[in-house]
């Protein structure tokens, strides 16, 4: 059974497009074998599906249960993390961007005895994170759920607009201090890692470099991305010039780094 849903509410908030799921829906996994529960979404309106849920009950004797989100599109992938075989659940405010590891299938749910495994279904609500491709751009974005051993509920989801900028599990509206400049280059920290996203600016080539008061290069690296993240473990707490150089013309910017 294939479950689709009415879109309560959708925004575009400063970049970020929400997506309430009303009224949230939840798929069972099935009393029989054979079966599949399924909830499909098309997370930017374009009319592909982009990710599913499917609760399926594969065995009988012995029982094997289980639920999973898997891409509907090979280019498309899904995040959580993963340890020892688990997978865990994202919370509240974990970041969604390029350093994160990536799969195409999550287990939610898997079992053999009807007891879940020690990570999942989580407590309470729960997100996994979500990577897609629109023409060339990288998104991210962000789906909410909760979870029992026999179902999913699946309540809401959001992606930020800007091509390879990350977003925050459970961020609806992306904060402009964060990106005063764009489509200007715009520098700041996030986690222990320093994010220039560079916006409209002509890419790929450049280098970007980060020095101290006094104009020394304390490290450099080049431009990889629209959005480029450098992690700032060993420099010491201080204000930085952060110096972007392309073939166009050079900015400079300064920013306060501070390992979290």
């Amino acid at each position: 059974m294939v479950l689709f849903f009415t879109v309560a509410a959708m925004q575009a908030k400063t970049q970020i497009v929400y997506v309430d799921i009303e009224p949230d829906t939840t798929i069972e996994i099935p009393n029989v074998t054979g079966v599949s529960n399924i909830f499909e979404f098309d997370i930017n309106n374009d009319s592909i599906i982009d990710y599913a849920f499917l609760a399926r009950n594969i065995n009988l004797n012995p029982q094997e249960r289980r639920i999973w989100i898997r891409n509907f599109q090979n280019q498309n992938k899904l995040t959580g993390c993963c340890s020892g075989g688990y997978y865990y659940p994202l919370y509240n405010n974990d970041t969604v961007s390029t350093t994160e590891n990536w799969f195409g299938i999550m287990d939610v749910l898997s079992t053999e005895t009807m007891v879940p495994f020690t990570c999942y279904p989580p407590i309470g609500d729960f997100y996994v994170g979500l990577k897609f491709i629109v023409a060339s751009d990288t998104l991210f974005g962000w789906v909410r759920c909760s979870a029992t051993d026999s179902n999913i509920t699946i309540k809401e989801y959001a992606y930020n607009t800007i091509p390879n900028l990350f977003i925050l599990a459970g961020q609806t509206v992306l904060d402009s201090s964060l990106v005063p400049l764009f489509p200007e280059p715009a520098v700041f920290m996030s986690q222990n890692q320093l994010v220039v996203a560079l916006g409209q600016y002509p890419l790929p080539q450049g280098e970007i470099r980060i020095a101290n008061n006094m104009g020394q290069i304390v490290k450099s690296v080049p431009i990889e991305s629209i959005t480029n993240y450098i992690p700032i473990t060993g420099i010491a707490q201080g204000l930085y010039i952060i110096q972007i150089d392309t073939p166009q013309g050079g900015i400079t910017k300064k920013v306060f780094l501070q390992e979290n």
